[in-house]
């Protein structure tokens, strides 16, 4: 039951780096967050500046939260980053 997740407790762990939720919504059993597109370009951007342009670096994401009875969850996904110099 999505009720049962702590919203404040949900956040994108991206290269060692945290971001919390900047708004959800609840409609039935799907909770839906989202999380402040410049907070995560800034982590993104903190691993590709140091790269060579054209280089593909995988970066895993991994959201993890807790259910108000303090059990833990996690997912992740594995995205694939580049720099292209303009």
């Amino acid at each position: 039951d999505v009720n049962n997740i702590n919203v404040s407790s949900v956040t994108l762990e991206v290269m060692g780096g945290h971001v919390s939720v900047s708004m959800h919504d609840i409609q039935g059993n799907i909770l839906m967050v989202k999380f402040g597109r410049a907070s995560v370009v800034s982590l993104l951007w903190s691993m590709i500046e140091h790269m060579s342009p054209h280089v593909k670096q995988e970066v895993t994401l991994e959201v993890t939260g807790k259910l108000y009875d303090e059990n833990a969850f996690r997912g992740s996904d594995t995205i694939k980053v580049f720099f292209t110099q303009l």
